[in-house]
């Protein structure tokens, strides 16, 4: 009897054991497919952007709703400087955005008074 007892406890702590390897290579593995994805997808590359002479940098800082398509809407550029030099570009180019959906209760809803700052800086 107490034979069968000590076998049952080192099939459990066997099975520990290995619940904690599988889940080891699940993370070990999502981790890798993340890195191969980052590495093979292609980089963003923005509009080139014409800077004025002496402007190096700057931002447009926007407050906007997400519809339940994921389109930005009711768009206000609350902020931008320099005054007027990249708000239109950065405008054109936000209400061409997709934002990911939320969901609740499995419903899209409308995300209300989101903030983006758009920055702006010369490659060196």
């Amino acid at each position: 009897m107490s034979f069968l007892l000590l076998r049952f406890l080192w099939t459990s702590k066997e099975n520990e054991r290995i619940n904690l390897y599988i889940k080891n290579v699940k993370d070990y593995m999502r981790t890798l497919i993340t890195t191969l994805l980052l590495l093979i997808s292609p980089l963003l590359k923005a509009n080139e952007v014409v800077f004025p002479e002496g402007v190096e940098s700057g931002y447009v800082l926007f407050e906007f709703d997400i519809s339940k398509e994921g389109k930005p809407t009711n768009i206000e550029i609350i902020e931008d400087y320099p005054k007027d030099v990249f708000a239109e570009n950065a405008l054109n180019a936000l209400k061409k955005w997709t934002f990911k959906v939320r969901y609740i209760a499995g419903k899209p809803v409308v995300q209300e008074n989101m903030t983006y700052k758009m920055e702006f800086k010369v490659e060196e």
